[in-house]
């Protein structure tokens, strides 16, 4: 077994810190996973049955969510200058600098990861861009990371000073990739195997260091190298908002979704209702014959009827009301869904 570093012990406290300071948006955006996924009996367990275990409406957060990604994800025009753009060489250097970076978002696939990224940006109310150094390529490399489990600290510019990713993964895939390690991820320090089959892994980033480590095996170090930049290479890409904090842009509009889900659910329990309603008959009537074709012998016909189920009328207009307020409170027009004017 190889011999293992443990991390600096200022390190789990700042991440544990930070992560203590973000738990209400850990919540919010738990919430907003479960939603866009159609687990909605997982945030509104009392409002949802065996009959109707789920929405019966169209899952609007998850529609509109991904319609304002596409929207959002094309990558601008790339403008770079040189100079004072007077002369052929500063136009000459200005379009070699504009390949150069070209260059480097066709590399990162940044196309394609910007589809993620502003889904993920709408989403949670930020999204981490990861720069990383490949030195075989000889170029920075852009990642676009998942916001779930991810903390920083900012300072008063909005530059990132210190970044954590928080996440599980399987041991033996750990294993696998870090084998010098491998049975100290396997096992605890007596020699037991571990009961879980995933442990927690951390990736720690500051203005020098990139350090992952694992929290649940006595804080072993995996890897930890300089990253050879001046500042932080993280940065944090925040939604704009009253405050720093981030907010999804559909934190608010997941109980509107969901008591439009929990109308649609008791009206279509009406309608079973009132279908399935019991018979009023005269006095005269000794038997009901039930099935297609089937003859009641009365002297007043006029009185054979279900027992009428009366539901307000201001139950159907509130439904409608609440898809006008999903669709203000996610800013997501009539018109997107081809309601225009």
């Amino acid at each position: 077994m190889a011999m293992y570093q443990k991390v600096d012990p200022a390190i789990p406290k700042t991440v544990q810190r930070m992560e203590t300071n973000a738990q209400t948006r850990d919540a919010a955006a738990a919430r907003v996973l479960c939603v866009r996924r159609g687990e909605f009996a997982s945030v509104w367990p009392d409002s949802f049955s065996e009959a109707y275990p789920t929405a019966i409406v169209a899952n609007f957060v998850d529609v509109a969510a991904r319609d304002l990604a596409a929207n959002l994800s094309p990558l601008p025009s790339l403008a770079c200058s040189a100079g004072n753009m007077q002369s052929d060489a500063d136009k000459r250097r200005a379009e070699k600098k504009n390949r150069i970076g070209a260059n480097y978002w066709r590399e990162s696939h940044l196309q394609t990861q910007m589809k993620y990224g502003a889904d993920q940006y709408l989403t949670y109310g930020f999204v981490p861009l990861y720069v990383e150094a490949d030195y075989d390529r000889k170029m920075p490399i852009i990642h676009i990371e998942d916001p779930r489990g991810c903390y920083f600290d900012l300072d008063r510019w909005l530059r990132t000073r210190r970044y954590a990713r928080v996440w599980r993964q399987d041991r033996n895939e750990l294993a696998a990739l870090f084998p010098e390690y491998a049975y100290r991820i396997l096992n605890d320090e007596k020699g037991r195997q571990y009961a879980s089959d995933t442990t927690k892994v951390t990736r720690y980033i500051d203005g020098t260091n990139v350090t992952l480590y694992l929290p649940e095996c006595g804080n072993m170090v995996l890897a930890q190298y300089a990253h050879g930049m001046d500042r932080c290479p993280v940065v944090i890409a925040l939604r704009p908002g009253v405050e720093q904090n981030p907010r999804g842009q559909f934190d608010d509009v997941l109980w509107v979704q969901l008591a439009h889900a929990v109308m649609a659910a008791l009206t279509l329990e009406a309608g079973h209702k009132a279908v399935q309603a019991p018979l009023a008959v005269p006095s005269d009537m000794n038997e009901i014959n039930i099935g297609p074709d089937a003859v009641m012998v009365t002297d007043s016909p006029e009185k054979v009827q279900r027992v009428p189920l009366n539901v307000p009328s201001a139950a159907f207009a509130l439904g409608q009301e609440l898809q006008t307020e999903m669709q203000a409170g996610a800013g997501y027009p009539d018109t997107r869904l081809g309601n225009g004017p």
